[in-house]
């Protein structure tokens, strides 16, 4: 590579490969990559905590109504 000028005004070899097209498009694809992955790591649903969660309210809910009956009036054996 040359150039007309002096090196003292413009030195064409004093920039490293990252510097150039190819370096920049790699380092460039990279990133938008990550950020991609991370992107879709983000949105990803873990159906294990959602079912997890719904089974608990459930239990809850249910342990709540076998105990104090559908209107929160205790269940006991009213003939005894």
């Amino acid at each position: 590579m040359g150039t007309n000028y002096p090196l003292d005004m413009y030195d064409p070899h004093c920039w490293g490969k990252e510097s150039y097209y190819d370096e920049l498009a790699r380092v460039q694809k990279e990133e938008m990559d990550k950020r991609e992955k991370e992107r879709k790591d983000k949105t990803k649903v873990n159906f294990k905590n959602i079912e997890s969660n719904i089974l608990e309210n459930l239990c809850r809910t249910f342990g709540s109504i076998q105990e104090h009956g559908a209107l929160g009036i205790p269940i006991g054996n009213a003939y005894t």
